[in-house]
């Protein structure tokens, strides 16, 4: 598949235009693309579409619209590229193209084969990578992340042309470039280097007069329009063509120091950064002008201040002056012996002072006349930093730190973030080399996203691939994919990711260290502001500190206002080291954050209210007070946010051998969990119940065997309901809870309908609803039986029958229970007065339960409840909305691994198409449901869609294959005890 973002958005298949959608999305996929292979949020996503005025429906409408733009991108059979993710969408690139991926690659080839004087391949690199241009960049985008967008990649287009120009000029080709350059100065008047460009050519081609007139207009233009003279480039190119000399070169004759070191790294994702910075260099109206580059070891701050240095050589024609000071090492250089050495560099061969103040001296006075370049690398204070800065403002200083050097007032900071996915395989290319086999590029990916896109871990990786083109990159891929020994992976040569992240840590005091371990013992590598409170006993200066040199990174606000932090991956296996054997007492400090994060949860379930009663009878205690307006404010959000901690620290309580914190806290997640969807839940529950059966009370365990059996039936594991179900029963009986019995009888008539035992549920949930005359049975317990009931007798085919006891369900729930829970209810009246021919009111009371489900965000209940309505339209001969509601169901269940259900969606295309009288569409859809029932045993659906296609037999005049389907669904009857009326045929398919 190929998507185009230089020009119009588009995709195409196969030379085929799968359209872009709407205005909304191709916004959308515009985001996703320029994001290719991350998560883009959905709170970002809405926050693009509509900024401050979202609408309170705006989720709704960005599912509909990703919704839309999944299936015009599914127009191409088997390229799945837009994927659903727990927090909103990502887009996967790997194997498709990307025109705006082609044209970063063709100028970063061009760049090289430039540099190389390959002048005559960068002008075809160049020429092919301009030509990928349809129109302007999102040109059918509206909005101001587009305009934004659409400024910065415009600037690389630029950078792309002025490349080509000076190649052009280097080949002897001045009238072209002169041909070439009107049009790119008209659209940017102000870029200086465009009109170097133009004056070099001019005097290329014999038109010397005519470039100094050049000269004289831009000098009049700045002057009037912008208050200015040209810069010192401009000015130091046209007095050389003045005087006569070789433009290329300079009149300068004393020793000029170039001491800038080679780039150790191609600089890879880093040209807008280096713009930015480089256009900043020097700005004028600062006394000394100091540009910082501050981030954790490895990021590549020497690599990209080494880049910038390089690309200012020119404007900097008295020389380039570099020293690494090593402040993030035990032994800091001392400035003044730096002095020493700049002086002999610039000329002064005796008589270097030794007293350091005069040598500082003498060293700006040298400097006072001369544009210089001054790289400090690796400065550990500002104390360094100050003793080295000339006196004047003709020269400008490059700074790279650990830490951020406040001090510095005054001084440009840029923080230097980790490199895209796209950008970080793109130099693991281009150092472990081309050749390479297609099935590598799945395997060089994985070894990025293990190296956390670090440039240093990334460039150690390719250069090891690099040693041995023979090993396959799966190799490397599998001894990285494991947090343990990732770091002794991560070091070739004298290149190595510990030692570099250890110089870091090693300049901390011991509480700041000790703090560091302790983030150690934690999984994951983000947590909120008071987790890291509690770790550090409310010292905010030792979190500080940590932020300070980058071991650790301060995030903006979360969607429920919390502070967050961020380890990376590669330091956070470093902190783990460290915590294995460093840190004392460790037990006590998780179990004190696995309190806390039950503390949070349960609070959050109790306002959430989803409405399963997993939960109740757990004890809520007093949230931490850092976190207790986060939970208040906003549970849901809460709990979206928080999942991955959550999750994380069940495991942890796990670990630690805390079952009734392992129990009570997975009961705390399920209804939020099953009320999202989330996989998690029956791993979270699995996990926590091994642990509650082997050191758990049975009240809890009875519990979790609920929970458990509620996920299992949701997932067609009929295998082991049966088992799960007696086994909650004898605890219940065991245990004498009122409450925990009357629920497991309920679940044993769940269980029974899923199995298929009909009667035998009907009569687990008649004792069910019996059991309910206890006043200790709370409300949910009632409506729960009650609606089991109904739908027991709407599984029987007698639906008349089950609408009192769902409509006393609903009534109950509406009136003193729970949103989520009534909506639920009301799909299991709805589907029965369907079952009892009462359309108009189905609709209206389905309709409802989909409004409530929009507003709780359930996109479960949603999908159900437009399942429910699809089959409304089917009995109103409304097949066209059917389709829609159904195809929008089956994609929420097939996102949710949902199996039973999506093979219930399939039954209903069958019976659509039936109607539609396409008997070979329906046999489709009718077979994919049976293998998806068949897989799971779920006899009584496949005896049911065995009925379906004996139908389809008979019409399509196939009377063996007929008889063939109706033998079997009368066999499962058969052995099921069942008459014909439980198959539940809707009356439209029958005569």
């Amino acid at each position: 598949m190929w998507f185009g973002v230089l020009g119009p958005v588009r995709a195409h298949a196969d030379d085929r235009d799968l359209g872009a959608g709407s205005g909304r999305e191709r916004l959308i996929l515009s985001v996703l693309l320029f994001n290719a292979d991350r998560m883009v949020s959905a709170d970002r996503l809405i926050d693009v579409l509509w900024g401050a005025d979202s609408p309170p429906t705006a989720k709704a409408q960005l599912h509909n619209a990703v919704s839309a733009l999944r299936r015009r991108l599914r127009d191409a059979p088997g390229q799945e590229v837009l994927h659903t993710r727990p927090l909103g969408y990502e887009l996967r690139l790997c194997g498709h193209t990307f025109d705006l991926s082609e044209f970063r690659m063709g100028l970063e080839r061009a760049r090289s084969a430039a540099s190389g004087a390959d002048h005559e391949r960068a002008v075809a690199l160049l020429t092919g990578a301009l030509g990928l241009w349809r129109g302007p960049t999102l040109a059918d985008v509206a909005g101001e992340w587009a305009t934004t967008t659409r400024l910065a990649v415009n600037e690389e287009r630029l950078g792309a042309y002025e490349l080509l120009l000076q190649s052009r000029l280097a080949l002897g080709r001045p009238d072209e470039v002169l041909t070439a350059l009107p049009a790119l100065v008209a659209e940017h008047p102000y870029k200086e280097r465009l009109h170097e460009i133009r004056m070099l050519a001019l005097v290329s081609a014999g038109r010397r007069a005519e470039a100094l007139g050049v000269y004289r207009e831009v000098y009049r233009r700045f002057a009037a329009d912008l208050g200015v003279q040209p810069g010192a480039a401009l000015r130091a190119l046209h007095q050389r063509i003045l005087v006569g000399q070789d433009p290329e070169s300079s009149a300068v004759t004393r020793l000029i120091p170039r001491q800038l070191p080679p780039l150790p790294l191609e600089i890879v994702g880093r040209h807008a950064l280096s713009a930015e910075i480089a256009g900043a260099v020097g700005r004028p109206g600062v006394a000394v002008p100091v540009s910082l580059l501050v981030g954790p070891g490895g990021i590549g701050k020497t690599s990209l201040a080494v880049a910038v240095a390089h690309e200012l050589g020119e404007a900097y024609p008295d020389g380039q002056l570099y020293a690494n000071l090593r402040g993030s090492t035990r032994s800091p250089v001392d400035p003044a012996d730096v002095l020493t050495g700049w002086l002999r560099a610039l000329g002064v061969s005796r008589d270097v002072p030794t007293d350091p103040e005069e040598r500082a001296g003498l060293y700006r006075s040298h400097l006072a006349d001369r544009r210089v370049l001054v790289l400090l690398d690796d400065a550990g204070t500002e104390q360094q930093v100050r003793a080295l800065l000339p006196g004047s403002a003709s020269s400008a200083v490059l700074v790279t730190s650990r830490t951020r050097l406040a001090g510095l007032i005054g001084a440009a900071r840029w923080t230097v973030p980790e490199l895209s996915a796209e950008d970080a395989l793109a130099l693991f290319a281009s150092i472990a080399g081309p050749d390479r086999s297609p099935a590598d590029c799945a395997d060089a990916a994985a070894i990025v996203a293990a190296c956390g896109n670090l440039p240093l871990a990334v460039a150690i990786s390719a250069a090891r691939a690099a040693a041995r083109p023979d090993r396959p990159l799966a190799e490397l891929r599998a001894r990285l994919s494991t947090a343990r020994g990732r770091l002794d992976e991560l070091a070739v040569g004298d290149l190595d990711v510990r030692a570099t992240i250890a110089l870091s840590d090693e300049s901390l005091e011991p509480d700041e260290r000790r703090l560091f371990a302790r983030l150690g013992l934690l999984a994951g590598t983000e947590h909120p502001a008071w987790v890291l409170d509690q770790l550090s006993g409310d010292r905010p200066r030792l979190v500080d500190r940590l932020v300070d040199v980058h071991l650790i990174e301060r995030l903006d606000r979360d969607v429920v206002g919390q502070t967050r932090f961020r380890m990376h991956d590669l330091v956070a296996d470093y902190a783990r080291e460290r915590a294995t054997v460093e840190e004392p007492g460790h037990r006590e400090v998780r179990s004190a954050l696995v309190a806390a994060w039950l503390d949070l949860a349960s609070r959050a379930d109790e306002l959430v209210q989803s409405g399963h009663y997993h939960g109740l009878g757990v004890p809520v205690t007093a949230a931490p007070k850092a976190a207790h307006e986060a939970v208040e404010a906003s549970p849901t959000d809460w709990f979206d946010r928080e999942r991955t901690e959550l999750v994380a620290a069940v495991d942890e309580a796990v670990a630690l051998g805390m079952a009734d914190e392992a129990g009570r806290l997975a009961l705390r997640l399920c209804g939020y969990f099953d009320a999202r969807g989330y996989e998690d839940w029956e791993r979270v529950l699995r996990t926590a119940l091994a642990c509650v059966r082997e050191h758990g009370t049975d009240e809890l365990l009875g519990w979790m065997l609920g929970a458990l059996i509620s996920t299992a039936a949701r997932h067609d594991r009929f295998d082991e309901l049966a088992e799960l179900t007696r086994e909650e029963l004898a605890v219940a009986e065991r245990t004498g809870d009122v409450v925990l019995y009357q629920r497991a009888l309920n679940r044993a008539g769940m269980v029974s309908r899923r199995l298929g035992h009909l009667r035998a549920a009907l009569d687990w949930q008649h004792r069910a609803v019996a059991a309910c005359r206890d006043d200790r049975v709370p409300l949910l317990g009632r409506t729960s039986a009650l609606a089991g009931l109904s739908a027991t007798y709407g599984e029987l085919g007698r639906a008349a029958e089950g609408l009192p006891p769902a409509r006393e369900a609903l009534d109950l729930e509406r009136a003193g229970g729970v949103p989520r829970i009534a909506a639920m209810h009301a799909l299991t009246y709805g589907a029965l007065l369907t079952g009892a021919g009462r359309h108009v009111e189905a609709r209206t009371v389905l309709s409802g339960a989909l409004a409530t489900a929009v507003d709780l965000g359930d996109g479960i209940v949603a999908a159900y409840a437009r399942f429910r309505l699809a089959y409304v339209d089917l009995h109103q001969r409304r097949v066209d909305p059917a389709e829609a509601g159904l195809r929008e169901a089956l994609e929420v269940f097939v996102a949710a691994d949902d199996t039973g259900t999506s093979a219930d969606i399939h039954r209903a295309f069958g019976d659509l198409e039936l109607l539609r009288g396409n008997l070979g569409a329906a046999a489709g859809h009718l077979r994919h449901a049976l293998d998806r029932w068949g897989s799971t045993g779920a006899h009584l659906e496949s005896a049911r869609t065995h009925a379906r296609l004996e139908l389809v037999a008979a019409r399509a005049g196939d009377a063996d294959a007929a008889r063939e389907h109706r033998r079997l669904w009368r066999d499962t009857f058969g052995r099921l005890d069942l008459d014909e009326a439980c198959l539940c045929v809707p009356a439209f398919l029958t005569p």
